[in-house]
């Protein structure tokens, strides 16, 4: 069971304080983590949220869904399991033959019928 939950729009102003102070009343909070854009150093607008318990995570996902937090409507949700990451495989190239003659991008020299090089 997983007693993380996800919370959507959020306004891009809120800091940690603000959102573990919203969040507090519910349960123990073990994490929180806002997801901020690297580039412009402001949040996303979306965070994760981690409880002790499930019970707590189901009591903040009830009580703050649709909730007001700084002028915003909240979304938040049970938080889903990261889904794991594909294991590409590529298939070998075929090995390469040799070229005919022993010299690379070249045929057999040509001979003439009675087995002597042409002039």
């Amino acid at each position: 069971m997983n007693p993380r939950i996800y919370i959507a729009n959020l306004p891009v102003t809120i800091t940690e304080a603000q959102l573990q102070a919203a969040f507090a009343p519910f349960g123990t909070i073990a994490n929180c983590f806002i997801a901020m854009d690297h580039a412009t150093a402001t949040p996303k607008g979306f965070a994760f949220v981690t409880y002790g318990t499930r019970q707590e995570a189901d009591a903040a996902v009830a009580a703050m869904s649709g909730a007001d937090l700084n002028g915003r409507a909240l979304t938040v949700s049970i938080a889903r399991e990261p889904e794991p990451v594909p294991v590409r495989r590529v298939a070998a190239p075929p090995p390469r033959r040799p070229s005919p003659g022993g010299r690379p991008g070249f045929g057999p020299r040509p001979t003439a019928p009675s087995g002597q090089l042409p002039r």
